[in-house]
């Protein structure tokens, strides 16, 4: 989900068990969970590998993920509470820093807090848990493109921007559309045929 893997990374059992401080065995059912929830596979030799995926599978899954947080946002436009509210707009204050920086990997982990965070405040743990499965396949398609220029929003605030604003008036039309601009600037951005 951080990206820090890339498609084609092998993951070395004993290597990777002695870098995590952990015996193998952890390690090895940990790598198995992940094969059987499709974010790894295993080569010809049973190693560990991160897939490569296919443009289709991509855009499947981000209008998968589309679906959901367009749900998950419309539950918190009725259900978050103005704390969380409040907790959104300094997780996104962190995550426009990251941007201002130029820090991708930050921008990973701060977008994926703000998403899980509208999840919470709007009671969606089944969207989250969907969503946390669609992140962890989509992870190694962003981490190709650590290095590379960030999207601009220069015409339009940020997407979050759009979100918080709408959560502040509960307008779920204006929610939703912002969320799906989030998506289709993320899929621009990472897509495995370069936008």
């Amino acid at each position: 989900m951080s990206s820090e893997l890339v498609p084609g990374d092998k993951l070395i059992l004993r290597p990777l068990a002695q870098r995590l401080g952990l015996s193998p065995t952890p390690v090895r059912e940990a790598l198995l969970r992940l094969v059987s929830e499709q974010a790894l596979a295993l080569d010809e030799r049973g190693s560990a590998i991160v897939p490569v995926m296919s443009a289709e599978c991509f855009e499947e899954m981000i209008a998968l993920r589309g679906d959901l947080e367009s749900r998950a946002i419309e539950r918190a436009v009725s259900l978050a509470r103005d704390a969380q509210i409040a907790e959104l707009e300094v997780i996104n204050a962190r995550c426009m820093d990251a941007y201002a920086r130029g820090d991708a990997v930050d921008v990973i982990l701060q977008n994926l807090a703000f998403h899980r965070a509208i999840c919470v405040a709007g009671r969606s743990l089944l969207t989250l848990h969907a969503l946390e499965g669609l992140w962890l396949r989509l992870g190694p398609s962003y981490a190709t493109r650590i290095g590379a220029p960030l999207p601009r929003f220069d015409d339009v605030p940020h997407p979050h921007v759009r979100m918080l604003d709408a959560l502040h008036r509960r307008d779920l039309q204006a929610a939703r559309e912002a969320a799906m601009a989030d998506v289709v600037a993320s899929c621009k951005y990472a897509h495995p045929r370069g936008g």
